[in-house]
């Protein structure tokens, strides 16, 4: 069923895009570059099957259509194709971003789609490995497809942040109600025996950093993931969540988070706790395809050879 959404939810989802909000926060958020997309990038993201532009031409079953001279294969190959300008542009951004970049639309990141990676994350070197990522992504298919509810889709953009390793545990889920930070939580939902002695500095440094956020957002109740490194002197900005049941609440919920009137609270996974699915790894569920669990394992393995050949391809470009 489609989301209904008021048009006060839908001005809100509008301004956590990450092209609105990255222009009042680049100096807290890490190098990025927001791609306008062309009508025929978002056809080839929802069409069956992957195609992928230059040596890197699979569908989803492993078969290699680029040498097909199947007269039916040729309607799939014009509606799947990426214009040869989009194309070139991130590349060109790629480079400009030192090689190495994290993809994501206007608001989801392809974190569930990482099992297709030979990285096993979410670093790109090529554009065919954005195209690869995003296309597995069922959070990002949410995005071209359900984002705005009944208000149709979204002018699509696609976001290339400059690469760098984000140590999991150092990333936090913070929670503004009415322009102030309520609650805090780890956005891995791992046990660190490190944090807890850190707890004092991480509330100081993550309360600092939501006034510069509340004092630029245009809304005043939003959830935002911020980054601390291990310098332990600053927040990064790493999202903007909308205030809706859409967005994980991770260690908290929602019905508190709406009737919250306790002072603020910072909450971390302790040692025995076991209230949750604690000590696994995130976005498994979505890591592999009904598909690919259905499939025979030949086909399986055969499957992976050619993505690995196809990545080893695409490296001696």
């Amino acid at each position: 069923m489609t989301e209904s959404l008021s048009d006060q939810d839908l001005k809100h989802i509008l301004n956590c895009q990450f092209g609105e909000w990255y222009k009042l926060f680049k100096r807290d958020t890490p190098k990025a570059r927001v791609l306008d997309c062309p009508e025929d990038f978002r056809r080839w993201l929802l069409a069956d099957g992957m195609v992928l532009p230059d040596n890197g031409e699979l569908s989803d079953d492993g078969s290699d259509r680029s040498d097909s001279d199947d007269d039916s294969d040729a309607g799939f190959t014009q509606a799947s194709a990426i214009p040869q300008e989009f194309d070139s542009l991130v590349k060109e951004t790629i480079r400009s971003l030192d090689g190495e970049v994290a993809p994501k639309l206007n608001w989801s990141a392809p974190r569930d789609a990482v099992w297709i990676s030979p990285t096993n994350d979410m670093r790109c070197i090529n554009a065919n490995d954005v195209y690869m990522l995003i296309k597995s992504s069922d959070y990002c298919t949410f995005d071209l497809t359900k984002s705005l509810g009944n208000k149709g889709p979204p002018k699509l953009t696609l976001v290339l942040r400059e690469w760098f390793d984000i140590h999991r545990s150092l990333e936090f889920r913070c929670f503004v109600k009415d322009g102030e930070l309520i609650g805090v939580c780890q956005r891995d939902l791992n046990f660190y025996d490190f944090l807890a002695p850190l707890r004092t500095k991480i509330q100081d440094i993550l309360t600092e950093f939501s006034t510069k956020l509340v004092d630029k957002f245009p809304d005043s109740s939003f959830v935002f993931d911020a980054y601390i490194p291990k310098s332990y002197n600053r927040a990064w900005l790493i999202d903007i969540n909308p205030w809706l049941d859409r967005t994980d609440t991770l260690l908290f919920d929602w019905e508190e988070l709406r009737s919250w009137d306790k002072p603020f609270e910072l909450r971390l996974i302790g040692k025995l706790d076991s209230t949750r699915d604690f000590g696994s790894k995130p976005h498994t569920a979505n890591y592999v395809p009904h598909d690919l669990v259905d499939m025979p394992r030949e086909n399986v393995e055969e499957l992976v050879d050619k993505l690995r050949e196809s990545y080893r391809d695409q490296q001696k470009e």
